[in-house]
């Protein structure tokens, strides 16, 4: 599949569940809140593994934990058994932008600030349950949550170049 196209799929489908729905879903109500944030949560994912690199989830994206690429260099066979695919700007948070959005360009703008990045399981632990953000329009504020880990561009990214 073309990322391109799979990824203008889902901002088409954010848009018939946030914009072009009659009646709509209030987000004011907790059942239809709790439906709205599924669906979108879905979507985020979904936007998420659509890449321009190939490999899918793990080894289509771009930003990798030091840690994560020296283990799929050791072992590109089981790797996947030891990752976590790591959304940068918490899936909440790329929910709400959605939420918040008033047309088809502001949800555009909310899926394309995401980022993801591979993390060993073992590092995904160590990281804080509750992360605050004080300047979510920032992206060098999201990476915050994750210390002293390194990062570096992911087996595929790095190809790409």
């Amino acid at each position: 599949m073309d990322y391109r196209e799979l990824r203008r799929a889902i901002v088409l489908a954010c848009d018939a569940v946030l914009l072009k729905s009659e009646p709509r879903l209030n987000p004011d109500t907790p059942e239809q809140r709790f439906v709205l944030r599924r669906v979108l949560n879905e979507l985020v994912w979904k936007y998420s593994e659509a890449t321009p690199y190939s490999g899918g989830k793990y080894l289509g994206c771009e930003w990798w934990s030091k840690g994560a690429l020296e283990s799929y260099t050791t072992d590109a066979t089981s790797f996947e058994s030891k990752m976590h695919l790591e959304h940068v700007k918490d899936r909440k948070f790329e929910v709400n932008d959605l939420i918040a959005s008033k047309n088809i360009h502001d949800i555009e703008d909310a899926l394309n600030t995401i980022v993801t990045c591979v993390v060993l399981r073992d590092e995904h632990r160590r990281f804080p349950k509750k992360y605050l953000r004080p300047k979510l329009d920032r992206p060098d504020e999201w990476w915050k949550k994750y210390g002293t880990l390194s990062r570096v561009r992911g087996p595929n990214a790095r190809s790409s170049e």
